[in-house]
């Protein structure tokens, strides 16, 4: 991950009754350094530093969080203001 990068970052998901959610960011890198990247959403005005580490790459610039994460205030306000939620019927 460098400076600019697009990426989508998955933030959470459930399964239930047939139906597949998935929370997921999308953005880029405005600024990154030797251990962390600061994340500004398409059309955000907002930014949030994560570590590198916390993002685990599941595949082409698509990153999950690490089960270990745990957001602070401010990054949990960050995920609920710019998440959006897709869902897939797997009926």
């Amino acid at each position: 991950m460098v400076y600019n990068d697009e990426i989508s970052i998955r933030i959470g998901g459930a399964v239930g009754f047939g139906v597949v959610c998935v929370d997921m960011m999308h953005g880029y890198i405005s600024k990154a350094t030797e251990k962390a990247v600061q994340f500004r959403c398409i059309g955000g005005q907002e930014t949030i530093w994560l570590p590198k580490k916390a993002l685990v790459q599941i595949g082409e610039n698509n990153y999950k969080l690490a089960r270990w994460f745990r957001p602070d205030k401010w990054q949990q306000k960050f995920f609920e203001k710019y998440a959006e939620t897709y869902g897939i019927n797997g009926r």
